[in-house]
């Protein structure tokens, strides 16, 4: 894995972890309103956040950088992600059916 395969991964890895304490309630109210698309204020993936490289203490750190770096955000979108700003704050948005497989760890 390369440095940027890298930090898509934590990335990734880090919103697992927040799905396996929010998903069930995120995945009854996505059934319950028929979405398509969700949107997670990434500011709730900070405690599951784990700085496994050195020069990412933070995760707004990391979000941060895979922003400035176009390859790092079209391997986020290629995964069915897409990090957005919106009202200054960042949100991760994606369709539901790719949400639901990171729930039931597809």
């Amino acid at each position: 894995m390369n440095y940027e395969e890298e930090l898509i991964e934590i990335f990734m890895r880090t919103l697992r972890r927040y799905l396996e304490k929010h998903g069930e309630k995120i995945a009854s109210m996505t059934k319950a309103t028929g979405q398509k698309r969700i949107k997670i204020a990434l500011r709730g993936l900070f405690w599951f956040y784990e700085a496994d490289i050195p020069e990412y203490p933070k995760l707004t750190m990391l979000i941060e950088e895979i922003l400035r770096k176009p390859k790092l955000l079209k391997m986020l979108e290629q995964k069915g992600f897409k990090i957005i700003t919106y009202e200054n704050e960042y949100y991760i948005e994606a369709p539901v059916e790719k949400v639901l497989e990171l729930i039931s760890g597809r």
